[in-house]
């Protein structure tokens, strides 16, 4: 069983999660005056922080519990750095939802909102079926995220339907 240490998930939770909280009071009161002061702020910690991740393990405990409100920027660095493993960008994958945008048909379909969200899903899946990922340490099995309607839908590959190689992962009880 995979997982990472009780500091590790700390370190991800406060400085890249959670940044706002990872300011002091005064901070978050400065950051609060002015909100696009604040939210380049919290971004720019984000991204130090991030940049102090080195493994697989870590990248997928963000990934698992990343806040699809906080956008793509993280998910993105991701999906590109070298130690992103096939389990961690399957499970990206299926959070995407590629059964709602194969729905719409067509890229003139979605709306504006979403289009970087289907461009991140294309280039995965293209990433995904070319073998980008050199290592499949963590295992992921989509049926235990997409409904049995989704691993249906012809338009999904069906290589992208099957279960990782790789070991369980677990995250640690707080």
């Amino acid at each position: 069983m995979l997982t990472i240490s009780k500091e590790q998930q700390k370190f991800i939770d406060l400085f890249i999660l959670d940044t706002y909280h990872s300011f002091s009071d005064e901070e978050q009161i400065e950051l609060d005056e002015n909100e696009n002061f604040g939210e380049s702020k919290i971004v720019e910690r984000q991204l130090e922080s991030f940049h102090k991740l080195d493994s697989t393990e870590e990248l997928h405990y963000l990934m698992k519990s990343w806040n699809w409100d906080d956008g793509n920027d993280i998910p993105n660095l991701v999906l590109n750095h070298h130690k992103c493993d096939y389990g961690t960008a399957l499970m990206v994958y299926w959070m995407f939802d590629p059964n709602y945008f194969y729905e719409l048909h067509s890229k003139n379909n979605i709306p504006d909102f979403q289009q970087d969200d289907f461009d991140i899903l294309k280039m995965l899946e293209n990433k995904l079926l070319t073998d980008y990922f050199k290592f499949s340490k963590i295992k992921f099995n989509p049926a235990s995220y997409a409904s049995a309607r989704d691993l249906e839908n012809i338009l999904i590959p069906e290589d992208l339907k099957k279960e990782s190689n790789g070991e369980e992962f677990e995250n640690l009880i707080t």
